[in-house]
């Protein structure tokens, strides 16, 4: 027994390494692991329980009211509380429970409650809505009060109405109202608070419009009078009156008392006067001792009022008194206590200084005068684009004796979207000279005029709207280059969109590209703005990657790069996987003068690299793949060899089983039964020729094997 469990195991230990050895040879195998999960359960023993708070009729107390609300669950072992809420949600124990509710401190629900399971409970509670409304003298409600009750302060701000909700019971009050800075009234009261709707209306003595006429001795309205009045509360200045814009002054939610009125003429203090203000009256007549006497009108050369925020005008009369007036509302003023005669008139203008001197003859109550001034204006237009840029400085100056005062002046004449750009200079002297200058982008032109009488200027912006098309060797539109253009100081940058980029307002002045494609410089040059359309061919190039591999299959999954090359330095790298077909493609790859192209490819352990030219538009690589599987990839060699070695494994196993059966076959011919002596020759014969027939089996077997 023991030479055939010998032979038996050697066979099975042949065969097993014959089969690990191939399968070791081409790959390696790991066994996934498992994890293993439990449930975790819970139980539990508890009841929801929801308790909503109302007020006395059911009502919801207020969303701002409820920070004074405190709800308290109290059982033998837990006590639940919440503040700032109407609605106490836990989850306790079944059990008796005694119920609380707390409001602006004040106790105003107490029960004790049996909870055997989860439930909803709203309670009404001893709390009820109150309003409080002031009024002034004209029964108009009042606002911007304070209310101070229960130890809380409310605010009405825009409101004549304070809602609020208070705990049952009776309370003192007290209602401020401010007159902003200038004084206040106070009103207190009582109120007895219970379950029914309660409003409070309480009266202060505030007139919700307080009107101040002024009128001149003879009754006339001091309108346009070259005076002041400056009204006082309480000793704070209330208001300020200027008889050139109003005669009147109204105030809003002013209250009762003394008002004093300072009155200034010419800048002087001229009289005080004081006005009582009660309770029955609202419109009130003060008095200012001035006759008017003259009104002047100023017109331009165009006979337009001359009005303009930057001019004054100074008077001096027979009298010698010096008396000086703005235009920059109106062309009329009024000279108070005027007599007839000649009068000095200067117009000055803040920005220039004088541009009319003259003297005047009145003899009457009233007077036009026509004075050689025009409304000036200045016309911005661009040259060749369609609108004029953000970030255009622009400066007008006023020549006159070599002198030049700055009339106007803009960082940025336009916001992009305007074709035409007006601007108005202020009142200049007919005939005058101006300088106009434009400045963009480092680029500057300057024009000169005098000023006619039509007022208007006309200057010129210049820039260009400019079209720049990107085209490969073959004259094909490239997309998705980026586009720099440089101009002065000015630099713009865009993609070329359908091979062609559109640039806006571009300086007129020497002018330089430069294209670059997937971040790598291929083009560079200076062109002229103002011929508006410029074509450049960039250094491109596209290409298709095929893989293929034994009998001209497809290999999919190939990682591909083509890395742009300056010497040693990387200026761009692509990346693609072949699709199904086999195929990688690569658009818009920079090939500028002095690079290098470098193609690779790996698959696995496989891999190749090729330098290209730019030229190229296909290249076709071989990969040695005979067997392709997602768990092995072998070559035309790793496959013969894997053959080879399945092959011997074989025919050793092979060899040892017939080993095996001829010792087998050998011992059974020898325990045949001694009692057959007779054919013991015959028997000896018949093995002599078995065994030579193996020999001779064996010895072909082993000169084929090796």
């Amino acid at each position: 027994m023991v030479p055939d469990v010998y032979w038996l195991r050697l066979l099975l230990i042949v065969l097993t390494l014959g089969i690990l050895g191939s399968l070791t040879y081409v790959l390696g195998f790991t066994g996934p692991g498992m994890e293993k999960t439990k449930n975790v359960f819970a139980n539990t023993t508890s009841v929801n329980v929801t308790i909503s708070v109302l007020s006395c009729s059911g009502e919801s107390i207020g969303g701002d009211f409820q920070r004074y609300l405190t709800i308290e669950l109290k059982g033998i072992n837990i006590t639940s509380k919440i503040s700032g809420r109407d609605t106490l949600s836990v989850s306790v124990p079944p059990g008796n429970y005694s119920l609380s509710v707390y409001y602006l401190g004040s106790l105003v629900y107490k029960k004790n409650l049996t909870i055997q399971n989860s439930t909803r409970l709203s309670v009404n509670a001893n709390i009820t809505r109150i309003q409080f409304r002031v009024v002034g003298l004209m029964e108009r409600g009042v606002q911007g009060y304070t209310l101070y009750i229960a130890g809380v302060t409310f605010q009405s701000g825009t409101s004549d109405i304070v809602t609020l909700w208070l705990p049952f019971g009776k309370f003192q009050y007290s209602i401020v109202y401010y007159w902003e800075k200038y004084g206040n009234v106070t009103k207190t009261g009582n109120v007895y608070v219970e379950c029914r709707a309660i409003s409070v209306i309480e009266r202060v003595p505030v007139w919700s419009l307080l009107v101040f006429n002024f009128r001149l001795s003879d009754g006339s309205s001091a309108l346009g009078l070259n005076g002041l009045v400056k009204v006082y509360y309480s000793g704070v200045l209330i208001g300020e009156v200027d008889f050139q814009s109003q005669d009147s002054l109204k105030l809003s939610g002013a209250i009762t008392g003394l008002y004093t009125f300072s009155i200034y003429l010419h800048g002087k203090k001229i009289a005080e006067t004081s006005v009582n203000v009660d309770e029955k009256n609202w419109n009130y007549t003060v008095t200012i001792n001035v006759l008017r006497n003259i009104v002047v009108r100023l017109f331009d050369k165009n006979n337009q009022p001359l009005v303009s925020q930057d001019l004054s005008v100074a008077i001096v009369t027979p009298l010698g008194e010096n008396r000086t007036y703005s235009l920059s509302d109106t062309n009329t003023f009024s000279l108070i206590e005027g007599v007839p005669g000649d009068y000095s008139l200067t117009v000055t203008s803040s920005v220039i200084g004088q541009i009319y001197s003259g003297r005047i003859n009145i003899r009457d109550t009233s007077i036009d005068l026509q004075l050689p001034l025009v409304f000036t204006y200045v016309v911005f237009r661009p040259e060749g684009s369609e609108t004029i840029p953000r970030g255009v400085a622009a400066k007008v100056f006023y020549v006159q004796g070599g002198r030049e005062a700055l009339l106007w002046a803009t960082p940025s004449l336009s916001e992009g979207a305007e074709s035409v750009k007006r601007v108005f200079l202020g009142v200049l002297p007919l005939g005058s000279n101006v300088k106009v200058d434009v400045s963009y982008a480092g680029v500057q032109s300057t024009v000169f005029t005098n000023i006619g009488a039509s007022g208007v200027i006309e200057a010129r912006v210049p820039v260009y709207d400019v079209v720049i098309r990107i085209v490969d060797r073959s004259g094909t539109p490239v997309a998705g280059c980026i586009v720099n253009v440089t101009a002065g100081t000015l630099t713009l940058s865009s993609i070329a969109q359908d091979g062609q980029v559109f640039f806006k307002n571009i300086p007129n002045t020497g002018a330089r590209v430069t294209v670059k494609c997937k971040g790598v410089l291929v083009a560079e040059q200076v062109f002229s703005v103002a011929s508006r359309n410029i074509t450049i061919t960039a250094p491109v190039a596209s290409l298709r990657v095929r893989v293929k591999s034994w009998f001209d299959r497809p290999v999919a999954g190939v990682k591909v790069w083509i890395t742009v090359l300056s010497g040693n330095k990387s200026l761009f790298e692509a990346r693609d996987v072949t699709d199904q077909s086999g195929a990688a493609f690569f658009a818009v790859i920079p090939a500028p003068p002095g690079t290098t192209l470098v193609l690779k490819a790996e698959y696995g352990s496989y891999s190749y690299t090729q330098r290209l030219t730019g030229n190229e538009n296909d290249v076709t690589i071989f990969f040695d793949v005979l067997v392709d599987t997602p768990l092995v990839k072998l070559s035309l060699m790793q496959t013969i060899a894997l053959l080879v070695i399945s092959l011997i494994a074989g025919i050793v196993g092979v060899v040892a089983l017939k080993r095996y059966m001829s010792v087998s076959v050998f011992k059974h011919m020898f325990e045949v039964g001694a009692g057959e002596e007779e054919e013991e020759e015959g028997l000896v014969e018949k093995i002599r020729r078995k065994l030579q027939r193996r020999r001779v089996e064996e010895e072909e077997e082993e000169s084929i094997f090796f």
